[in-house]
């Protein structure tokens, strides 16, 4: 299952100068259907992560590029959401260990007991300016993830809900990677219903 609640739309992959990017060969432009609560912010960033981890593991970087846009010569039936930055690159590259990755401290995102490989894994989710907008509550059999809306960031308060709610789509496809390598069977419920002032709660997850 590629897709977590609604289609998005993967209109083409151009090059580079066909947009104002200055980042990647190619960019793949990313279109979607809108809703008045971000669900579809969610699903592009959920499925799009899993093609993002996919190039990265065939040596293709990869970059989520919020700023940059289309030429207005590409037109979409859809809106245009965000693009991908891509660049074949050497190995050598890629970020291979944990220590390699600027991240919080895992228990200042993540409270109580679960597996260390899976928190450690679901941490290094990237996120835009890298602002780590997720936290997550845990016990042997249940899992709740959170938007975090008091977030500090760089990104300015009135684009904050639109890449975080992405970030959270990517946060989630993490998590539940690094679940099933673990050998961890799960049922999800997706929420996105706020909590109080602080916090969103996007998703649960009942382990088997």
């Amino acid at each position: 299952e590629v897709s977590m609640y609604l289609n998005a739309e993967l209109s083409k992959i151009v090059n580079a100068n066909e947009t104002n990017s200055k980042i990647g060969e190619y960019e793949i432009l990313i279109y979607s259907k809108k809703n008045d609560n971000n669900n579809y912010l969610i699903n592009i960033g959920y499925m799009f992560e899993q093609l993002d981890l996919y190039l990265e593991s065939i040596n293709i970087g990869v970059c989520w590029l919020g700023i940059p846009r289309p030429n207005k010569s590409i037109k979409s039936d859809n809106d245009y959401v965000i693009m991908i930055g891509i660049t074949k690159i050497n190995s050598n590259y890629l970020r291979n260990e944990i220590k390699d990755y600027k991240r919080k401290e895992i228990d200042k995102i993540w409270t109580g007991d679960f597996l260390l490989d899976v928190k450690e894994k679901t941490s290094l989710a990237p996120s835009a300016c890298n602002s780590q907008c997720w936290l997550v509550s845990s016990n042997e059999k249940e899992i709740i993830v959170y938007r975090n809306k008091k977030n500090k960031t760089i990104i300015p308060r009135s684009f904050l809900s639109f890449y975080n709610s992405i970030d959270m789509g990517i946060f989630i496809c993490f998590l539940e990677v690094a679940l099933l390598y673990n050998n961890y069977k799960f049922d999800r419920e997706y929420i996105n219903q706020d909590i109080d002032d602080e916090k969103i709660m996007i998703a649960k997850y009942k382990i088997k």
